[in-house]
């Protein structure tokens, strides 16, 4: 219960004023797959996507907290003030996201 809890307060917190493109966020969330999708202000919070295809994607301002993005395809992908807090990140995807002024761990 308290996890169900988490999972909604980090949900509805990471929800943004920006509009995102609903096709391409169920695309992704289905397929793994979504190459130059705009995504930003997008709520990925936990979600798994391990392997997924995110080549230069915009991740601007997305919520990636606790996201599986280990494997993930991230070359090009925009990562501007991304939340991604807890994140798993494949070492070569977190030093993009570093560079990029990403939040994360510290």
């Amino acid at each position: 219960m308290r996890n169900t809890i988490i999972f909604f307060t980090l949900l509805f917190s990471s929800l943004s004023c920006q509009a995102i493109d609903v096709y391409e966020y169920n695309q992704l969330l289905k397929n793994r797959t979504c190459p130059q999708c705009d995504l930003s202000g997008a709520p990925l919070t936990m979600v798994n996507l391990s392997h997924a295809d995110l080549t230069g994607a915009d991740l601007t301002e997305a919520n990636l907290m606790y996201a599986d993005l280990t494997g993930a395809k991230m070359q090009g992908a925009i990562m501007l003030k991304a939340n991604m807090r807890g994140a798993k990140l494949d070492p070569q995807a977190r030093k993009m996201a570093i560079e990029q002024h990403a939040i994360l761990d510290k």
